[in-house]
C-alpha cells in the first residue's frame, strides 16, 4: 500500500499544521485524522488521490526498495570509524560514498547519482 492510498492529497505537515489547501488543520479539526484515510469528518477541501497515482507511487517506492536491497548488500562490514566509496550496483554508473560513525557504528552512504540511494542510519 501507498503513502498515497487514501491519504487527502493536500496533506502536508513540515513543522506546521497547514495544509497544501492552506487549511491550519490544528485550527479546524483539532488534529490530521480528517487527512488520514478514513477520516470519521472528512475536511470540505479533501480529494483523494487517484487509481493511477496510488499504483505510480507503489511502483516508485518498489524501485527505491530493490536498489535499497542491492546498495546495501554491496557495502562492506560496519567497521566504526571506516569509510570508503564502491561502484554502484543499482544505477551501474554512480559510485557509493559510505562512512560508518566511530561513535555507534551507524552508517551513512549515498550514490553520486542523483535520487538513485541514500541512507541514513
Amino acid at each position: 500500500m501507498s503513502a498515497k492510498s487514501g491519504h487527502c492529497r493536500h496533506y502536508a505537515y513540515e513543522g506546521r499544521m497547514i495544509c497544501r489547501a492552506g487549511v491550519d488543520i490544528g485550527k479546524v479539526h483539532g488534529n490530521a485524522l480528517a487527512c488520514l484515510p478514513n477520516p470519521k469528518r472528512p475536511c470540505d477541501q479533501r480529494e483523494e488521490f487517484t487509481a493511477e497515482e496510488v499504483e505510480a507511487e507503489n511502483v516508485r517506492w518498489k524501485a527505491i526498495f530493490e536498489r535499497m536491497v542491492l546498495c546495501l548488500a554491496a557495502l562492506p562490514g560496519a567497521m566504526p570509524g571506516t569509510s570508503g566509496h564502491i561502484d554502484c550496483p543499482a544505477c551501474k554508473t554512480g559510485r557509493i560514498d559510505y562512512v560508518f560513525s566511530p561513535g555507534n557504528g551507524h552508517c551513512h552512504a549515498r550514490c553520486t547519482t542523483p535520487e538513485c540511494f541514500e541512507m541514513h542510519q
